[in-house]
C-alpha cells in the first residue's frame, strides 16, 4: 500500500456510526418536511384534497369548452339549415328564444317534401307554420292544422299568414288547454272535445307530426312536466301508413320525460337530434331512414 495513504485518518465503529446516524437523521427530518409539506398541498382546510380541487377546475373549464364547441356547432347546423329553407322565404320571421331552430324546421320540412303526406299537425305554431305551409303552397298538396292554446297568437298567427298569402293552405285551431289522463299519466292538454270533430276525415292520413306545444313554463310543476305526452297518443290512431314525428326542446325535463314515456307506452324510440340535443323525431318511412 502507498505510504501516503497510511496517513489518512480511519474511523472507529462508534465514529463511523455517529456519523451514519447524523445523515440517517438529517434525511428523515428532510423525508418529514416533505411529507408534512405533501400532506399541506394534498389536505386542504374544507378536507378537499389538492388534487380534487384541481380536477374539479380542470372538469369545469371541460365542459365550458364542450359547451362553447356545442353551441357553435348547433349555430353551424342552423346556418347550414337557413340556406336550405331560403326557397321557401315568404318574408322576414322573428327569430326568438322561444323559436324552433332552424335546423328542427328543416327536418319537418323533409318529411314534408318526402313523405307528401295528406294532413300535416302542428301542436304550436309560429316560424314552423310559414315553412311549412310555404312548403305546401310550392307543391300543392297537403293542408297543415295548427294547434294553438293562447288565443291571441292565434290571432296574430292568423294575420301574419293572410298577409303573406298562405292562409289558404292550412287552418288554427284555439283549442284551450284542459286536465288530461292517459295511461296512468295526468297533466294538461288541449281539449280533446275541440280536436276530436276536426280529425273525423283524417283517420290515417296524417303523415308529419310536430310537437312544439303546449307552451313549456320556466318553471315547470310536477303536473305540468309531462304536458306534451298526450301528443302522441292522442294522435296515434290518426297517422297514415308512413309517417313523421318530432318533438322539439327535448333538452327540457318534460320533453325527456316524453321521450321515455313514449318508447315505454307507444312503442316509438325516438332518436335525438343536434349537438345540443334540442330535438327528436321517429320515423317509419324508409324515406327518412338514416
Amino acid at each position: 500500500m502507498p505510504e501516503h495513504l497510511l496517513d489518512l485518518p480511519v474511523p472507529n465503529g462508534a465514529q463511523a456510526q455517529g456519523q451514519m446516524g447524523e445523515i440517517s437523521e438529517g434525511q428523515r427530518s428532510g423525508h418529514c418536511a416533505a411529507g408534512l409539506e405533501a400532506r399541506d398541498l394534498r389536505q386542504s382546510g374544507d378536507g378537499q384534497s389538492c388534487f380534487e380541487k384541481t380536477m374539479n377546475i380542470l372538469r369545469s373549464k371541460w365542459n365550458a369548452a364542450l359547451g362553447l364547441v356545442r353551441n357553435l356547432s348547433s349555430m353551424a347546423y342552423d346556418q347550414y339549415a337557413m340556406q336550405k329553407l331560403k326557397p321557401l322565404y315568404c318574408a322576414y320571421l322573428p327569430w326568438t328564444r322561444a323559436t324552433m331552430r332552424p335546423r328542427a324546421i328543416e327536418l319537418c320540412c323533409n318529411a314534408v317534401a318526402l313523405i307528401r303526406p295528406e294532413i300535416v299537425v302542428e301542436c304550436g305554431g309560429g316560424n314552423s307554420t310559414f315553412f311549412v305551409r310555404s312548403l305546401l303552397r310550392q307543391s300543392g298538396y297537403g293542408r297543415l292544422i295548427t294547434i294553438e292554446e293562447n288565443s291571441n297568437w292565434a290571432m296574430v298567427l292568423s294575420r301574419q299568414l293572410e298577409e303573406h298569402g298562405l292562409s289558404g293552405y292550412g287552418q288554427i285551431v284555439c283549442a284551450p288547454l284542459k286536465p288530461a289522463e292517459k295511461n296512468g299519466v295526468v297533466g294538461i292538454w288541449y281539449d280533446e272535445e275541440i280536436l276530436r270533430p276536426l280529425l273525423e276525415s283524417a283517420q290515417g292520413s296524417i303523415g308529419v307530426l310536430i310537437i312544439d306545444g303546449p307552451t313549456g313554463q320556466p318553471t315547470e310543476s310536477r303536473r305540468d312536466l309531462s304536458r306534451r305526452y298526450f301528443a302522441v297518443p292522442f294522435f296515434q290512431d290518426y297517422l297514415a301508413p308512413e309517417y313523421f314525428v318530432l318533438l322539439d326542446d327535448t333538452n327540457r325535463a318534460g320533453e325527456s320525460t316524453c321521450l321515455r314515456l313514449w318508447r315505454d307506452h307507444c312503442k316509438m324510440r325516438f332518436t335525438e337530434f343536434g349537438v345540443s340535443g334540442a330535438c327528436a323525431y321517429f320515423s317509419n318511412s324508409p324515406l327518412l331512414l338514416d
